[in-house]
């Protein structure tokens, strides 16, 4: 675990306070945006027991991959580009931090998992992304489709995965 955790935005780096089993907590001052407030993009800046200090980008301030008609078409059973949809895409995010080992204002890019998995109560995607730790990356349920899915950062073609 952490021992120490910061959260760096183009602004600068806010300390994260440890609250339970692994979880951090830290306040970062909100955008405005021309649609209102908006959470600004941001890294997670670890350092462990060890001395390491590792910079992340999180899988879960990304918005769903899948849009709502992907979702109205699966469930109506019409989706007639399923492939598209489920299974692992690469993707690029336009991003003013950039990638996390690269430089500002650089594209993100990563991969978005999605799989029809109705009746689990989890879904983790692992893989060499991740070092194979099924802690890391648990997919999000999107509402009744039964559809799982996770943008998972600076994962890449040719990396091994389930």
């Amino acid at each position: 675990m952490a021992e120490t955790v910061r959260i760096i935005t183009s602004a600068g780096a806010y300390p994260a306070s440890h609250e339970h089993n692994g979880v951090f907590v830290a306040l970062v001052p909100s955008l405005r945006s021309g649609h209102g407030w908006s959470v600004p993009d941001y890294r997670v800046e670890a350092t462990y027991p060890s001395g390491q200090t590792v910079v992340e980008d999180d899988p879960y301030r990304y918005l769903p991959t899948l849009g709502d008609l992907d979702i109205y078409l699966f469930g109506e059973g019409r989706h007639e580009r399923l492939w598209e949809a489920l299974g692992a895409r690469v993707m690029r995010f336009d991003d003013p931090l950039g990638s996390a080992t690269g430089e500002p204002g650089e594209q993100v890019i990563g991969t978005a998992f999605s799989v029809w998995a109705p009746n689990a109560h989890a879904v983790r995607v692992v893989g060499d992304m991740n070092s194979w730790d099924g802690r890391r990356h648990t997919m999000r349920s999107l509402g009744s489709s039964g559809i799982w899915e996770l943008f998972v950062p600076g994962a890449h073609a040719g990396q091994a995965y389930k």
